[in-house]
């Protein structure tokens, strides 16, 4: 089984179809099928909610 992003924000989802121009942001989606999409963040904003083990990240 592959590992999937369970939490991602719509502007990295917008910046992945920029590097599939055959693909749309609900292809993007399905392809991905992400749990939880947040709005009015950045792109990749969801890499700053990894630290290490034991660590709590606020959100």
């Amino acid at each position: 089984m592959r590992p999937e992003p369970t939490v991602i924000s719509t502007a990295t989802l917008e910046a992945i179809t920029t590097w599939f121009p055959g693909l749309n942001l609900d292809q993007i989606r399905i392809r991905l099928r992400t749990n939880l999409e947040i709005g009015g963040v950045p792109a990749f904003w969801e890499d700053q909610l990894f630290a290490e083990a034991d660590a709590v990240v606020q959100f």
